[in-house]
């Protein structure tokens, strides 16, 4: 692909892009509603009667605590407004086909996503409850995940450390964005745990706000405190991009300020055991009394470009595109309807797998940065119906004024009503 003379093959509309997008009218939509309004009041139930590539959305119900369900197929599942409340999500053996994507689920319990050879996409997920039995997030065997705008937040366990991190990653190829991350704090005397454990697994990290667990909160005994990322493995490969405002921090030691024992162990903000990791531009910092930044080797390479973009696209919405790079240089929106990771030869930026096959891409030459390298765009979601619940892959590439091609993080999104 000779980037020098970008393929479009949509239409530039004044100062919005507006995207038209076409799906099978084979897809079809069921809605499962706990108070009897819709196809289903459970979500198995939904699940066993759809086919791949249909959508299901969840109406919240006024707070209904929905029953574990388990995806092993193409299913968009995604809730109509806010989040639905769910026991926990196991998404397994998920065939080559269509992606299987949950968005919006507020979760009591556990996420386990295991053995998937087809992309999986996971956006919105909110946790804020811990779970003893294992991580609240743990992506396991699987080639081809996006987690986006993860929160799990107010974790506290009175019993023993279960010795596990709140995300785990093991064996697998994630993109993760704008994650918000807690580890588990201990609140009975045990240490806090890691935020996140990347074991042997290939990573994209952008613009997160990850914090390791603290030490015990009571005050009266010394405890060690949890890293806020831990990489391990050899074939391990993590890209963390953000800004200075973005943070990785560990947790803070544990302190017996009634019995005189001073403090525990702080976490650490990056710890890489084994691996390959590079961060540009993120904030690293150890947990209060004595953690430390990094430990490790790290390398820092300050010139990829963050891209970002709203949290949840809404049919007929305008949206801002924005990018904040180092370099100056033209900026090109590359969007897929068939989630694969964007690479071309010779860029700087996450490469995490090759374009799978069938992957239709479009690519818009959408003008310069400023002279400080920042960008921004409008983007206009054509009112379709039949985009209701698909997803899309963005990332933004720029091709520098030093010759070189910066790739950004690349963002996905399940579209809304």
């Amino acid at each position: 692909m000779d980037l020098s003379k970008p393929v479009t093959r949509g239409a530039l509309i004044g100062a919005t892009l507006a995207l038209a997008v076409s799906t099978g009218s084979a897809q079809q939509v069921w809605t499962v509603d706990a108070n009897g309004g819709g196809d289903f009041t459970d979500i198995p139930a939904a699940i066993a009667a759809a086919a791949d590539g249909d959508r299901i959305v969840v109406d919240p119900a006024n707070g209904f605590q929905y029953a574990a369900f388990t995806l092993n197929r193409g299913l968009v599942i995604r809730a109509t407004s806010g989040h639905f409340n769910v026991d926990n999500i196991r998404i397994e053996d998920v065939p080559p086909g269509p992606p299987a994507a949950v968005s919006y689920a507020h979760v009591d319990e556990f996420v386990v996503v295991a053995r998937c050879t087809n992309e999986v996409i996971l956006e919105g997920l909110w946790f804020d409850s811990f779970y003893y039995d294992s991580s609240n997030l743990l992506i396991d065997r699987c080639t081809n995940v996006s987690v986006n705008d993860l929160k799990i937040e107010q974790l506290q366990f009175g019993g023993a450390s279960i010795g596990l991190p709140t995300v785990h990653l093991k064996q697998s190829i994630v993109r993760m964005d704008r994650p918000d991350i807690e580890g588990a704090t201990a609140a009975a005397g045990d240490a806090g745990e890691d935020a996140l454990f990347v074991d042997r697994s290939h990573l994209a990290l952008s613009s997160p706000q990850i914090q390791g667990g603290h030490g015990d909160v009571n005050t009266y005994i010394s405890v060690d405190a949890g890293n806020g990322v831990v990489v391990k493995g050899n074939r391990s490969t993590v890209v963390i991009v953000g800004t200075s405002q973005d943070l990785i921090r560990g947790g803070d030691g544990g302190c017996d300020d009634e019995g005189g024992g001073g403090c525990a162990r702080a976490g650490d903000g990056l710890v890489v055991l084994q691996g390959d990791v590079t961060v540009s531009r993120v904030t690293l910092e150890g947990g209060a009394n004595g953690g430390q930044d990094e430990v490790g080797p790290v390398d820092h390479f300050d010139q990829l470009p963050v891209f970002d973009m709203p949290a949840d696209l809404h049919l007929g919405g305008n949206y801002t595109l924005t990018l904040d790079a180092v370099q100056t240089g033209r900026v090109l929106l590359v969007f897929s309807d068939a989630g694969g990771f964007w690479k071309v030869p010779n860029t700087l930026g996450p490469q995490l797998s090759a374009v799978p096959g069938g992957a239709v891409f479009d690519i818009f030459a959408l003008g310069r940065t400023d002279a400080a390298g920042q960008w921004s765009h409008g983007l206009g979601w054509n009112p379709d119906p039949s985009t209701l619940a698909t997803t899309w892959t963005f990332q933004l590439a720029v091709l520098g004024d030093d010759g070189n091609t910066y790739l950004s993080n690349a963002i996905t999104r399940t579209i809304g009503q």
